[in-house]
């Protein structure tokens, strides 16, 4: 500080410079402090500045929970205001019986429309990461809004898609995510059984959807009210077979990728795909394509007979009691190792443990032989209840299983001991009843 003089003080030259420089100083700082601050608020998915253009860019992202932000994501159901028409689903699943951990990757390509004008794109993605996003307007020659940034609300495992305008009333647009996951051998979602059969090592890739592990294997819109039509395409390798919902189209060649036909309307808890080295037997009942499959030597051994025989009167008797005919042209039972319930009722491809659905005559007894009755008749009654009318949510879960069990004890019995008598007379398969339980 300077010399003091009659009117106050002043300061030198040195002084100010000083000071000067302290200023720019601790103005540097605040502003460098104040962009990170911004960045760790807002900035999820870094990309690079591009020039504009008529098409969105993709947005390449690593997807991170962020708590603490308030909006409609607080709440446990999807807003309705977008509503999905058609996903195209592919998947890829890696594995091997004897590895450890096997991965998939996917893309998933979801036209909706939107009902009501809103900025924020919300859906299910739960342990699958997510690395691309790309948001495009349907109709050709029109823009999208730009995507802001991508990041997931753990709470109610939502995918939280910021846009920088609003999406336009009753227009469609197609959301196109890649992603990639691991396939467990828990209880839902992607799933790899391993079983051992003629002293090799085999592994059974399937799925379990119901009630909210779609999520897990690619991003939806997963609840049951949310219905829609899905094309779906398997890559695996050629010793395998590839089963869905509906038939397939084509397939590939060196590495194989199965194309199936669009399905009908239907929610995300019963889209289902198999991957394995099964062999199956079949017949053809009112049109619609019966298909068994097991393990080879469960084929082999005519375990798979008594189910071919008792599905296709099943299905003959459903369709006539409530005078509404099957809408789809194939039905495949799975018979898998280890899956963990009795039977899930995914739309045209049934899976089931193998304790029910598999029957050895020479040593089975006449209680195994009614359960996989029972169980068949009640999953192929949610064909109907479930399947072609669907709950709005899970509350109403109550219903479909009822009427279910409803038409599960409508079979008669007599149809029951035809059929068994009709049915396969070799082989042996241990007597075990494990009934799984299942929503």
């Amino acid at each position: 500080m300077g010399n003091k003089s009659g009117s106050g003080f002043y300061l030198s030259k040195s002084t100010v410079a000083f000071f000067t420089l302290l200023f720019a100083a601790l103005f540097i700082a605040f502003t460098v402090f104040a962009v990170l601050y911004l960045r760790s608020r807002t900035g999820f998915c870094n990309f690079a500045e591009e020039e504009e253009s008529d098409k969105v860019k993709p947005l390449n992202c690593t997807v991170v929970p962020t708590p603490g932000r308030q909006g409609i994501w607080d709440h446990y159901r999807l807003p309705t205001s977008l509503v999905p028409i058609n996903y195209q689903l592919v998947l890829w699943p890696r594995f091997h019986p004897e590895s450890p951990e096997s991965t998939f990757t996917g893309d998933v390509n979801i036209t909706f429309q939107c009902k009501n004008a809103t900025d924020v794109i919300l859906l299910h993605s739960e342990q699958i990461e997510v690395t691309v996003v790309e948001l495009v307007r349907f109709e050709i020659g029109t823009e999208a809004p730009q995507i802001l940034e991508v990041w997931r609300s753990s709470l109610y495992s939502y995918l939280v898609i910021n846009l920088n305008e609003t999406l336009t009333e009753n227009s469609i647009y197609v959301l196109r995510i890649s992603f990639s996951g691991v396939i467990g051998n828990s209880t839902g979602g992607f799933m790899k059984m391993d079983y051992e059969e003629d002293g090799r090592n085999l592994s059974v890739i399937t799925t379990q959807m119901e009630p909210t592990y779609a999520r897990t294997v690619f991003p939806c819109f997963d609840e049951p009210s949310f219905k829609a039509t899905f094309d779906i395409h398997l890559i695996y390798l050629p010793n395998y077979v590839a089963l869905s919902n509906m038939p397939k189209l084509q397939n590939g060649v060196i590495w194989k990728v199965t194309t199936f036909n669009t399905t009908l309307k239907m929610s995300t808890y019963i889209v289902a795909c198999v991957i394995c080295e099964f062999s199956h037997i079949e017949m053809i009942e009112h049109g619609n394509e019966i298909r068994i499959w097991a393990r080879k030597s469960a084929i082999e051994n005519g375990e798979a007979d008594y189910a071919l025989n008792i599905t296709g009167a099943i299905l003959r008797h459903v369709m006539d009691y409530l005078n509404v005919s099957y809408p789809l042209t194939k039905t495949e039972l799975v018979a898998v190792p280890e899956f963990p319930a009795s039977g899930m009722e995914n739309w045209g491809l049934i899976i089931f443990h193998e304790d029910s659905l598999l029957f050895n005559y020479s040593s089975d007894t006449k209680e195994k032989r009614r359960l996989i009755c029972s169980v068949i008749t009640h999953e192929i009654g949610h064909q109907w209840f479930g399947n072609l009318v669907t709950m709005n949510w899970w509350n109403q879960l109550w219903l479909k299983e009822g009427l279910s069990s409803y038409i599960e004890n409508t079979f008669p019995p007599k149809l029951e001991t035809e059929m068994f008598m009709v049915g396969g007379h070799h082989g042996s398969f241990p007597s075990l009843c494990i009934v799984l339980e299942h929503l």
